[in-house]
């Protein structure tokens, strides 16, 4: 079960895994109100015989739109997996998904290196709109083939009526 809390009201959801699964995604109604979010998870087995494991994460809403960052590479195949780790392989993309605003646009994106100097890596902007919900997302893919260990920003630009905004992301490539 995973409960949401924010503004003195909570809601719940539930995911299952199936076997060998490390990472989910789900969508879940968020109470309105407040700047802090707080998160419990709570791990059970399905054959019950294992002790649940549970933890809890706060996030500040207040801080403005994060994307969510997906990986692609040989132990996923062709599919987009959630990641819950910020750390990547050289063998793996990466995609991030910003929800925007009906009348936002995406602009550049690029990859910077860890002094924030752009590098030669093309970052693919795109967008799309999801199907069950109509929210609308840009997208940005990166193939980290080209660089070595260490630690990159993939920045996003996203066009809204008279402003832009830059959205920053931190990613490590481990191998």
């Amino acid at each position: 079960d995973i409960e949401a809390t924010a503004g003195g009201a909570s809601t719940t959801t539930r995911v299952t895994l199936r076997a060998g699964e490390r990472a989910f995604l789900t969508t879940m109604p968020l109470p309105a109100g407040g700047t802090e979010l707080s998160i419990r998870a709570r791990l059970v087995a399905a054959s019950g015989g294992a002790l649940p494991v549970s933890d809890m994460l706060r996030i500040d809403t207040s801080q403005g739109m994060q994307p969510l960052l997906f990986r692609r590479g040989l132990a996923t195949g062709n599919r987009l997996v959630p990641a819950a780790d910020l750390r990547f392989s050289r063998t793996e993309r990466v995609r991030l998904e910003l929800p925007v605003e009906a009348d936002a646009k995406p602009g550049s994106g690029r990859l910077l290196d860890r002094t924030r100097q752009p590098t030669q890596v093309p970052v693919t902007v795109g967008e799309r709109v999801d199907d069950a919900t109509g929210q609308r997302w840009i997208t940005a893919d990166v193939v980290l083939a080209a660089l070595s260990g260490g630690d990159y920003a993939i920045e996003i630009e996203v066009i809204g009526g008279d402003k832009s905004q830059r959205i920053v992301s931190a990613i490590r490539v481990v191998r």
